[in-house]
């Protein structure tokens, strides 16, 4: 199953149209971008048609090498009349996350969004301007994106009796080699804990990791996960913290101000269990009610408030499920 393009024109739009021309394109890293005998030079009709200019000829069915960044298509009309057309484009197995197409018109000045993962019905027209039937009117343009940056959707320190265990997700995971998780006594310096290999490598995915420390410190710990990619890609996730004496469950809400729309909660060493977060405005009306399922231990949490609401004094309610106990946190919406 090759990569290839189809481009037909149609005269007429919408259940009136009528092929009159086409012409495909072959992608392959055997192939050549120069014109030569893999390419099939394109015959003139007596109608409308619609060919591919390349260095000089006009080509029906080319064979090119694989798709770089600002690879084009320059198409060439012929004898279009002063009526409207439609251009239809068909990718197959072309769809990739870093690979964007975009057909420009040179005539009304615009870009439009190719589909490589679908059938595109692009309508124009031919009008009295002579600029309208030019034959270079249109061209495709090919784009590689880089790589979305890898997301951490999620990460938590869970206590296990006298172990602390680390989790994070992450979305994204393209050209990720491996994640290290560093371990920290006071939240400031941080040493290599240990490594996990990236087991993906795509986007729409998300991905979840463990690693076991057996040797935590017996007060605070911090944790954080960094990214390692190809060549000097990095990222690192938020910093989670447990700490290892008997009695040290604590909340906090950072930051706070709130100036994102997000309530960044922090929970350490609390008991596993649902808990009850109602947030209540500055009149005291209940504005936001939700429920978390808290795995135990450690967990940051981010809590969408959103844009919308006037800035002030909020009050946070968490109530726990399993004793019914409650706690109340003062929020600034800024």
């Amino acid at each position: 199953m090759g990569k290839k393009l189809n481009t037909r024109l149609y005269v007429g739009t919408g259940a009136n149209a009528a092929l009159f021309d086409g012409n495909r394109v072959y992608f392959d890293a055997a192939f050549s971008n120069a014109v030569d005998d893999g390419d099939a030079l394109k015959l003139s009709n007596f109608g409308e048609n619609i060919g591919i200019l390349r260095d000089g000829n006009m080509i029906s069915v080319e064979r090119r090498a694989e798709i770089v960044n600002n690879d084009t298509i320059f198409y060439a009309l012929g004898q279009l009349k002063q009526q409207d057309y439609q251009l239809e484009f068909t990718a197959e197995n072309l769809a990739s996350p870093i690979l964007t197409a975009y057909l420009e018109d040179a005539f009304l000045n615009s870009s439009t969004v190719i589909d490589l993962n679908a059938v595109n019905n692009i309508t124009f027209t031919v009008t009295a301007d002579p600029a309208s039937r030019a034959a270079n009117r249109f061209r495709l343009v090919f784009k590689q994106l880089g790589p979305v940056p890898v997301m951490f959707s999620s990460i938590s320190a869970i206590r296990q009796d006298k172990n602390v265990l680390v989790s994070w997700k992450v979305a994204n995971e393209i050209n990720i080699t491996q994640y290290e998780v560093e371990h920290s006594s006071n939240g400031r310096n941080f040493s290599l804990l240990g490594t996990k290999a990236a087991r993906g490598n795509g986007s729409g995915i998300t991905l979840q990791y463990n690693l076991l420390d057996v040797q935590p410190f017996a007060g605070d710990n911090f944790y954080r996960v960094r990214s390692v990619g190809f060549g000097t890609d990095s990222k690192y996730s938020e910093i989670v913290k447990v700490n290892m004496a008997e009695d040290a469950s604590m909340i906090t809400v950072y930051p706070n101000p709130v100036k994102d729309g997000n309530i960044g909660l922090n929970l350490n060493n609390l008991p596993k269990g649902d808990y009850d977060l109602n947030l209540y405005g500055v009149n005291g009306q209940l504005v936001i009610r939700q429920r978390i399922n808290h795995p135990g231990g450690s967990q940051r949490l981010l809590i969408p408030v959103g844009m919308g609401y006037a800035k002030g004094v909020y009050t946070l309610e968490m109530i726990g499920q399993v004793k019914g106990d409650k706690r109340y946190f003062k929020i600034i919406l800024e």
